[in-house]
């Protein structure tokens, strides 16, 4: 192992601000799928050398992120069905769950009118009409 200069716990907090900086890295920005995965091996034998183990899960997802940038800054709202394997950003997941949510309640809805009140599928009343 190499010595540092600065503690470790300097370095790992310095590591984390650079992760951090990797997956804000603007898509425009962002080199290649294989240039980013030898970057991010660089960097994990960097601070495997110098700490001995492996970093934390909240500089994993950093890196991770910028690994991913292209599917996670991709903002098309038919990625699902467009795509194999679509990989979603946190917001386009919230914005998929509540969507789901929505059609949940609508669904429970219909089966409270349903089942409960006893009314038809399509709640009509009969209007009877005058015979001539």
């Amino acid at each position: 192992m190499t010595t540092l200069s600065i503690p470790v716990s300097a370095y790992i907090l310095q590591f984390t601000d650079r992760c951090e900086k990797l997956a804000n890295t603007k898509l425009e920005d962002a080199p290649s799928v294989e240039v980013r995965n030898q970057k991010v091996q660089n960097m994990l034998d960097e601070f495997y050398m110098f700490t001995g183990k492996l970093p934390k899960a909240d500089a994993l997802k950093f890196l991770a992120d910028y690994i991913l940038i292209t599917d996670l800054k991709n903002k098309d709202v038919d990625k699902v069905s467009n795509e194999d394997f679509p990989i979603l950003s946190e917001i386009q997941m919230k914005r998929r769950l509540r969507k789901q949510r929505m059609m949940k309640d609508d669904i429970l809805d219909y089966l409270h009118n349903k089942v409960n009140k006893q009314l038809d599928s399509l709640f009509r009343t009969t209007i009877s009409q005058p015979e001539y």
